[in-house]
Formats: C-alpha cells, structure tokens, sequence
C-alpha cells in the first residue's frame, strides 16, 4: 500500500513525484509527451483527484539507460529533491543485460533509496516491447523483469505492471504489437501510452485504497544485500569537482544536454588527453553517446590502456548521455585515471562526470 503517499496527500496536502526511468518514461513515441505519455496522465490524475493537494513532478527520466546508470545518478538526479512517491522504469532497457548485474543495481537503487529517503514509497513499473512480448507467448521469461521483481520484493516496493496490459489488449485486438501500439517499433503510441496509464491508475486507487496513517512510517532495512559490492554507495562526480587534472586539448564548457551535470569536458582533437584522481573501486564515464563520438583510450594507474567506444547505434540525428562503467576490479582507494582521445575524424568525446564506487 501507499500509506505514506496518502499521508502526503491527504494531511500534508503536498506529493512530490519522482519518474526515474528511460525513454518510455520519458514519453518517446507520443505525440506530446506533456499530455499523452504515461507519466504525464499519472501525473495529471494525482492533480484531479487531489485537487486540494500541490503535486510536484520531479522528472528524471533519460532515454536508453536501465539500471545499470541509474544506480550512479540517483543521489544527483532524483533523491536531491527529495520525493514522497518514486516510479522506477527501466525493464526494457535493462533487458538483454547480464541478469546479476541488473540484480546487483537493481539491489543497490533500492537500498540507496531506502537509506536516503526511508519515508518514500517505491513503486517499480514492469514496460515492454515486442520482443518481450513475443517471450511472454511462447511462455519464456522475462529476465531483467525477474531481476528488478527480486529487488523490489526484498525491500519492500509496490509493483505496477502496464507491460502486461499491453500485452493482453495486443492478444485480445489480434494486431501486431508495433503496428499497432508503437510510435516506431518500440516506444508506445498514443494509444499504447492510454493502455498503460490506464493500467498505472487502476494500480494507484487500489493502493492507495487504505487509511490515512496518524504520520508518515519509514521504511528499514534490516536484511543485508544479496550482491557483494555494494552498489548502493555508487556515485556520480562532476567533471568540476574532479581532483588534481592536467589537462592537454580538452576544453570545460556548457552541455545542452544535461541539466543536472550541466559543464562537460570535451574534445575533438586526436591525442588530446586529460588525467584526474579520484577513490574507489570501481570506474566508468558519464559521457555523451551519438554515432560520431570517437573511441578514447582508458588509462588507470599507469597501466596498459584500454580501448572503449561511446558510439551508439539507437541514436541517429542526435546525442545522449550514457554510462560506460570501464573498470570493476580496482583495489579500494586513490588512483589516477588517463583519458586519450583516438583520431577523430570530425568527431568528439565529451564526458560530464565519472562514476565511483567507494566503500
């Protein structure tokens, strides 16, 4: 139940709303994502039915990230604002993951927002596409659903699946799923976006179909994580609070892209290199991704680099931000990473950030 949601509702006559999700969160596929997308009609019937109630949408939603970016941002994007209700979306682009993995993030959100937010309530929502829907016929399993289910289970978090709703209307019309419930194969439509918010408000008046508690009650958590590497200390460091750079050809300006990271170093001259300290076990880049970015060469401690690409093939006119998490293995504590770009060719690397893991 959402009794704290209520609580907020009904006593403080205040909500705020976090969306933490991709592009299906984002509203991609609809005709105008303020009105017709899933999160835009939830959103809108909390402000009709709660008339009384100031509703706040926190929006943190980015298109073609899961877990995976989501468990490095949260501290940034999303619990900064502190929300009283948050909705996590990320089955489809966690799909075809590595199912620990999507596990062990999955794990490490939940925990991370429980710590940092224990009056919250946490509502996972289960989406899909014609892939997935095409699992569900022949009676397979949907693994990234499995893995978030698992977490959300563990630690106490609602579920909402509108992916299943749109599976049974594609079965009961007969049509093809990205015929007809998809803008372009795989974001939904107008109509698949009314299927899915319809099945989100239903789930909302069941569960907030309870008595207003005398105050809001916190969440514990009193079992220990499942995974190893606790991925709830994960964390984002902009790129302007970065230690000790020497920097040779990269340059520090605004990014149109991102408004919570909003400086991005960027370059687009072969061999330029930059190179920072930072703590923690493990690495990776919040970087942009488009077809034109270049590869870079990754250096940690002065050992042999490494090759990683920040080109992405979903992405056709424009660019996004993205995670490329590069090292698992490093020993706790300091190091120094290196950051080469490779022949360019019009191209550019940019990055707002690096993700940590330090505990």
């Amino acid at each position: 139940m959402l009794s704290n949601t209520l609580y907020r509702l009904k006593t403080d006559k205040k909500l705020r709303i976090g969306y933490f999700g991709g592009s299906i969160t984002e509203g991609a596929g609809a005709e105008d994502r303020e009105k017709n997308c899933w999160r835009a009609i939830s959103r809108d019937w909390f402000k009709s039915e709660y008339p009384d109630a100031e509703i706040t949408e926190i929006y943190a939603a980015i298109g073609g990230t899961g877990t995976g970016l989501a468990v490095f941002r949260a501290e940034r994007d999303l619990i900064k604002y502190e929300p009283d209700l948050i909705f996590i979306e990320y089955a489809v682009n966690d799909e075809g993951n590595d199912f620990d993995d999507i596990a062990k993030n999955t794990e490490g959100l939940f925990r991370k927002l429980r710590r940092e937010l224990p009056y919250a309530d946490l509502v996972l929502v289960l989406t899909t596409s014609g892939e997935i829907n095409r699992m569900h016929e022949e009676g397979k399993e949907f693994p990234a659903a499995t893995a978030q289910l698992t977490a959300a289970h563990r630690y106490g978090g609602e579920v909402i699946d509108p992916g299943a709703a749109l599976h049974y209307a594609c079965v009961a019309s007969g049509e093809n799923y990205e015929e007809g419930f998809t803008a372009d194969g795989l974001h939904p439509n107008n109509r698949g976006y009314r299927i899915m918010a319809d099945c989100v408000i239903a789930n909302l008046k069941l569960l907030l179909d309870t008595e207003v508690p005398s105050a809001p009650v916190p969440y514990t958590v009193t079992v220990p994580p499942v995974y190893e590497g606790e991925t709830e200390y994960a964390d984002t460091i902009p790129v302007d609070e970065l230690e000790n750079v020497e920097n040779d050809g990269f340059v520090m300006g605004e990014s149109a892209e991102n408004d919570v990271l909003p400086l991005i170093y960027s370059s687009n001259k072969p061999d330029a290199s930059i190179s920072f300290d930072f703590d923690g076990s493990l690495f990776g880049i919040y970087w942009t991704t488009a077809r034109a970015n270049t590869d870079i060469l990754l250096s940690i401690d002065g050992e042999e680099p490494n090759q990683v690409g920040s080109w992405d093939r979903f992405v056709r006119s424009f660019q996004r931000f993205n995670a490329a998490l590069i090292r698992r293995d490093l020993a706790p504590g300091h190091h120094r990473a290196t950051v080469k770009v490779l022949d360019c060719d019009d191209a550019f690397v940019g990055f707002s950030g690096i993700f940590v893991l330090n505990k």
